[in-house]
């Protein structure tokens, strides 16, 4: 089964971690296996169970490419010892974490554009929650009150790599699972 795993690399200045919410909206660009189609923006989320056509099963995400016989799906799964759940430690500045994964079936990910996906922990335990953290621009910074310092995330770059189930003990994501 098809796995793709969001690594996700930036510059912390003075923050202790930032975490993802449980039931964040991870905002992707997704494509056909043969790149002939694309749908930009798309969100997935744990909290969603779409339907699929002709099965009692359900997926994060859902889509039919023209000319498919099947729907492609796309579920957020962890990846147990691999994945942080969407964690990214203030000691890991400047390194790929693998924050996210997904079962893809008929579609893979190719981008991932950060929103308000993450809160953050200063090194002075103030807590910046993820509606007050805009990462579309891919810098964030703020003042800290309590450390007397500024701090930021820059330079963020992102990855998807392709792993196999087979390599990994996997979880379902889904809700209800």
């Amino acid at each position: 089964m098809p796995v793709f795993v969001l690594k996700v690399k930036c510059e912390l200045d003075n923050v202790a971690s930032m975490q993802a919410d449980e039931n964040n909206k991870w905002i992707l660009t997704m494509q056909s296996p043969d790149a002939g189609e694309r749908r930009e923006h798309v969100e997935v989320t744990k909290a969603r169970n779409e339907e699929l056509d002709g099965s009692r099963g359900t997926a994060n995400f859902v889509v039919k490419w023209q000319g498919a016989k099947k729907q492609a799906t796309a579920n957020i799964v962890e990846i147990k010892k691999v994945t942080t759940q969407g964690l990214i430690k203030g000691d890991q500045s400047g390194e790929f974490v693998p924050i996210f994964a997904l079962d893809c079936r008929g579609l893979e990910p190719i981008e991932w554009h950060p929103s308000t996906d993450f809160a953050v922990t200063s090194e002075g335990g103030t807590v910046y929650a993820s509606d007050g953290v805009d990462l579309s621009e891919e810098d964030w910074s703020d003042y800290c009150e309590k450390s007397a310092a500024p701090i930021s995330i820059m330079e963020i770059e992102h990855k998807f790599e392709f792993e196999t189930q087979r390599r990994y003990d996997v979880s379902s994501g889904k809700a209800g699972s």
